[in-house]
């Protein structure tokens, strides 16, 4: 397994846990970019957009999604779980615009 895989996973099972939370919106843009990635890294399904680096949306929306559900939230394993949405999503971010 590699990084980007393990990366991958982490993330979908936060924006799963994070369903549990009443502000359902975020957390399934989440799971749905976040199960595409693993979707893609596993080999299950491969798509691309012309012009678009499709790690730079996942990173976008992953970022974005888990700094909006931590400001929402308070309890502790939902607060974990966002931040874990933030730092997958900052470093697939970095890692598509060629800082690592």
């Amino acid at each position: 397994m590699s990084l980007h895989t393990g990366l991958a996973i982490a993330a979908l099972c936060a924006a799963v846990y994070l369903l549990t939370h009443p502000a359902r919106l975020y957390p399934a843009l989440a799971a749905l970019a976040a199960g595409l990635q693993v979707a893609m890294a596993l080999g299950i399904a491969t798509f691309g957009i012309k012009g678009v680096s499709l790690a730079l949306v996942f990173g976008a929306v992953l970022a974005v999604t888990g700094g909006i559900m931590f400001a929402k939230t308070t309890a502790k394993l939902h607060v974990g779980a966002s931040t874990v949405l933030v730092f997958v999503g900052a470093i697939q971010l970095l890692d598509a615009v060629g800082v690592f």
